[in-house]
């Protein structure tokens, strides 16, 4: 499922469809933390880009994080698939995951279903993504991503009281 996309200097901001040079419109970095399935801490530089067209700061962040999450991809892809026992984070970090995802999953298989729908013109399913095997949350991460379909907070999807 996974193509490569070829590496251009030029981007496309998706809310806007306003080309976007990433050279002229990095506006500097953060400095952010992510954890590994081996418990160890890494440091990333991550680089703040201004869309000129919808005055937005974006982050460009690497296929392996879930924005908003601490912690890579393959540690929580292991929580949402059951493989708990090697996961090195607090139970309580677990739980908010897999109440993330039961919350998220309807949205998810959705926007998966539609985007694959318009650019394939064939079905495709959140349970085909997750048969595929390891990887399938960075994969999905990256549709709804670059698709502009991502939740911008975690209470996007949080019942409201």
């Amino acid at each position: 499922m996974e193509k490569d996309i070829p590496k251009t200097d030029k981007s496309l901001h998706l809310s806007s469809n306003a080309p976007t040079n990433k050279y002229d419109n990095v506006i500097g970095s953060r400095k952010r933390t992510v954890k590994h399935m081996d418990g160890s801490q890494k440091y990333l530089i991550v680089r703040r880009l201004y869309c000129i067209s919808c005055r937005v700061i974006h982050h460009e962040l690497p296929d392996t994080i879930v924005p908003y999450k601490r912690y890579v991809s393959d540690v929580i892809e292991a929580v949402i698939d059951g493989q708990i026992d090697a996961v090195p984070c607090e139970t309580s970090t677990i739980d908010l995951w897999q109440e993330w995802f039961k919350r998220a999953k309807a949205h998810i298989a959705n926007c998966i279903s539609a985007v694959c729908l318009s650019v394939l013109d064939e079905e495709f399913s959140l349970l085909l993504l997750r048969r595929e095997g390891k990887g399938w949350l960075k994969r999905i991460v990256r549709i709804l991503v670059n698709t502009n379909n991502w939740g911008q907070t975690r209470f996007a999807f949080m019942p409201i009281l």
